[in-house]
């Protein structure tokens, strides 16, 4: 088997539009969610959500680009161009029909069926601009990435099941790298009413408050949009280069509870049975695991749910174990999510901090995890585990390594 390790990283998020920016408002607890700009607060009880902000697209796309792709391929460009320069490498030392591309979405080009409505326009790019594949394909056509190429949906653990399955695309000797990630902007007035109805996301008007999970005043999660990307490189491939390595990704998991549409099953039995195949996978036990990134949602039902969920799979070790939702500072931007928060678990392992659950008062009694609250840690850690739970019952868990040579 070959060893997977991460050498790029890219993304644009509701807290950066590039891998500095983002990874600054994690150390500094810096929220971005905020009132809705993007849709008209009267056609929606809808108040707050996690959007881009402070992006000029002229800067690195044609007018042609802007208005005729959506904003998921657009966005998806952008980032896996920064993770593949912040790789270092060569498009003309390697083999491209080695080099894949998976980047999923669950919405795709949603904006774009939204404007057809309005405007009664139909053009010769529609079809392309609202598939759910086609940002994996232009960023394929982009990097001149030849290798295997694909969009996974599976809901909200797409971004988890992307770069899992990219992983194993490595970790099997089919491809030498893989661009891998998720892209999701999804906050129009359809989607916000249509998460209203089902009573699943926040609709008060305390951007402060909006996304705390655990917290025992929460609501419902708070909609986000962005994108993550990272590139996958095999190690020796990566080592002959002397690339720089962010962390290793040892362990894999996925599965489905086969149990309601849209509810996680009560007992969390198959969330804890892809933890568990992720720990298999990276051959490690359950003690090993130092920090957990939770999915972590803010809604009453997931973060019980995942509370029994961890503790279930880890016993009595679970209370050593820190655990924040970084949800609270992002949103939940659905597919986009288990991406960015691969990125962010990355940069923990390779900078040794552990990022907070921010704007949290009141610890819900029935979520007694060892939460790190309000300001994040400086600390060495070796392993950490993502959640990653979607609707159908998808389950997605990825364990990454901190990169030691």
């Amino acid at each position: 088997m070959k060893r997977v390790v991460i050498t790029g990283l890219g993304t644009i998020c509701p807290i950066g539009n590039n891998i500095e920016e983002m990874w600054e408002s994690i150390l500094t607890n810096r929220s971005g969610i905020d009132y809705i700009k993007g849709v008209n607060q009267d056609a929606t009880n809808v108040k707050v959500a996690a959007e881009i902000k402070n992006i000029d697209l002229k800067e690195y796309l044609t007018e042609r680009e802007i208005r005729f792709n959506s904003k998921y391929i657009n966005y998806s460009r952008i980032a896996a161009k920064e993770a593949f320069l912040d790789s270092k490498l060569n498009e003309n030392e390697i083999n491209h029909d080695r080099f894949g591309v998976f980047i999923s979405s669950n919405i795709g080009g949603c904006e774009k069926i939204e404007e057809s409505y309005e405007t009664g326009i139909i053009n010769s790019y529609y079809i392309p601009s609202v598939l759910t594949n086609s940002a994996s394909s232009i960023v394929a056509i982009d990097l001149k990435a030849n290798g295997i190429n694909m969009s996974i949906s599976s809901a909200c653990a797409s971004g988890n099941n992307t770069i899992g399955e990219a992983y194993l695309k490595i970790k099997y000797g089919m491809q030498d790298i893989m661009i891998a990630g998720a892209s999701e902007f999804a906050i129009n007035k359809k989607i916000l009413d249509g998460f209203s109805a089902m009573r699943a996301i926040y609709t008060g008007d305390d951007k402060d408050r909006a996304s705390i999970p655990f917290d025992q005043d929460r609501q419902g999660f708070v909609i986000g949009e962005g994108t993550g990307i990272i590139v996958l490189e095999e190690l020796e491939h990566a080592l002959k280069r002397d690339a720089k390595i962010y962390a290793e990704i040892v362990g894999y998991g996925s599965n489905c509870d086969a149990y309601h549409i849209t509810s996680p099953q009560k007992d969390g039995n198959y969330a804890v049975k892809a933890i568990e195949l992720a720990l298999k996978d990276a051959g490690i036990n359950s003690n090993d695991i130092e920090y957990i990134n939770a999915h972590g949602t803010g809604t009453i039902l997931n973060d019980l749910i995942e509370t029994e969920t961890i503790k279930k799979a880890f016993k009595d070790n679970y209370t050593n174990i820190y655990v924040s939702s970084t949800k609270s500072m992002t949103g939940h931007m659905m597919s986009a999510s288990g991406a960015i928060e691969t990125i962010i678990c990355a940069k923990a392992l390779d900078e040794g901090f552990i990022p907070a659950t921010i704007n949290v008062k009141n610890i819900d009694s029935k979520c007694d995890l060892n939460m790190v609250i309000n300001n994040g840690l400086r600390k060495e850690i070796k392993y950490a585990l993502s959640n990653s739970f979607g609707f159908g019952g998808d389950n997605a868990c990825l364990i990454f390594k901190k990169w030691d040579k």
